[in-house]
């Protein structure tokens, strides 16, 4: 704690002091001393200093003293030109020996000039249980002047404006051909013109409706404004795609999944627009132009089956065959599929089923790991025979098959 005292206080504007010093002591050892000394200090707070204190001295005319201490100083407050404050330390006396000595005491500070003052410092030193002193010092202090910090600059803040007084008419209202909706007791839409002789009368806080020829609107609040401008309405038409309720619908940054109808219905601006559709494997892509009021309905393509393709007497995936699976998981959307593997003529048949039976699950397996569930697939048992309506290649795989939410 002492450490952290003394390191402050050298960072804090110093202080030094000159005294002439007067102990006397009780019989346990030489009764008077006199000598002079000097101390040096900062005050670190505004009511609490740090000093340095070193004396010398002759007792009985023939002993040496020497002291050294540090002290707290602790200022007590100013009585006109007098400064008081109370002093404690502890440190060593070399007295034909070393010994411990503490005290404690009062000073007074007599302003002398700008920078210093006369100090008479009262003190009782102990050096032990025998041996007490009562000390008198008396000096100059001086303290260099200190610049003193620059006052806080407090900005305040300008008292806000009063809201602007509507006009006697009420507020102004564009565009002119604008109609009104004005409530209780009125209850009635209202053109600007015959809304301007009621409005200075309805109660601060009223809300009101304001629609535009072009149907854009907004809300008036009575007290509020003075005067009122309805933006005019961005042109924009009305995109409706028919899909199914699994797929996912996207125009630009917005995208929304049809309703239970597969209907979905969206704004969208003037001039050539393109809906993207995902759903049962299939990504979609449906362009269209729009014109300003305008509502145009677009019928998204049905989901074909999707035939993931297996290389000769094999029921591992090869490249083509994984790209399938990565485009079909990728387009999925909300739809359910069944899983079944086929076959080509050649060889036996029930070797032949075997073979399509771990083609169906090979390529299952592939699309749950590639993030369908497998709440959303179904693995269907090898046919009896090829497939007759498929070419020999095409029998070579599996084939996937999106089935509709409201299919058995």
């Amino acid at each position: 704690m002492l450490h952290l005292l003394l390191t402050a206080a050298l960072a804090a504007t110093p202080t030094w002091e000159a005294h002439a010093v007067v102990d006397a002591a009780n019989a346990g050892a030489p009764q008077q001393a006199v000598g002079v000394g000097g101390a040096g200090g900062a005050w670190i707070t505004p009511w609490l200093g740090v000093e340095g204190l070193a004396q010398v001295g002759l007792a009985a005319g023939t002993t040496p003293l020497v002291d050294a201490r540090p002290e707290l100083r602790l200022a007590l407050g100013r009585t006109g030109p007098a400064a008081l404050s109370l002093t404690a330390g502890y440190g060593v006396r070399y007295r034909g020996g070393v010994y411990g000595l503490g005290g404690v005491g009062a000073a007074v500070d007599l302003a002398a000039g700008e920078q210093g003052a006369l100090r008479l410092s009262a003190r009782y030193l102990a050096e032990n249980a025998a041996v007490n002193t009562a000390q008198v010092t008396l000096g100059y202090v001086r303290t260099p002047q200190r610049t003193p910090p620059p006052e806080p600059v407090v900005e305040v803040e300008p008292p806000p404006e009063p809201p602007p007084e509507a006009p006697p008419g009420g507020p102004e209202i564009r565009p002119e051909d604008a109609v009104i909706w004005v409530p209780h007791p009125y209850c009635s839409w209202l053109s600007v013109q015959d809304a301007q002789g009621i409005l200075s009368d309805l109660p601060k806080g009223t809300r009101l409706r304001i629609i535009a020829p072009d149907g854009s609107s907004r809300i008036l609040v009575i007290g509020e404004e003075v005067a009122v401008e309805v933006p005019p309405r961005e042109p924009q038409g009305a995109l409706i795609v028919a899909g199914w309720p699994q797929d996912r619908v996207q125009l630009g940054a917005v995208q929304l999944n049809p309703d239970p109808d597969g209907v979905a219905i969206m704004t969208a601006p003037v001039g050539p627009v393109a809906a993207v559709l995902q759903g049962g494997g299939r990504e979609a892509t449906m362009e269209t132009v729009m014109g300003d009021g305008f509502v145009i309905w677009v019928r998204a393509p049905s989901p074909d089956p999707i035939l993931v393709r297996f290389p000769v007497n094999s029921a591992v995936l090869d490249a083509s065959g994984r790209a399938a699976i990565a485009e079909l998981a990728s387009n999925a959307g909300d739809w359910r599929f069944e899983v079944s593997g086929s076959f080509s003529p050649e060889g036996k048949l029930e070797d032949n089923r075997e073979l399509a039976d771990r083609r169906a699950k090979a390529a299952y397996e592939a699309l749950l790991e590639a993030g369908v569930p497998a709440d959303r697939m179904k693995l269907m048992p090898p046919p009896d025979k090829p497939y007759a309506d498929r070419s020999v290649a095409e029998q070579r795989g599996a084939m996937v098959i999106p089935v509709r939410e409201d299919a058995p």
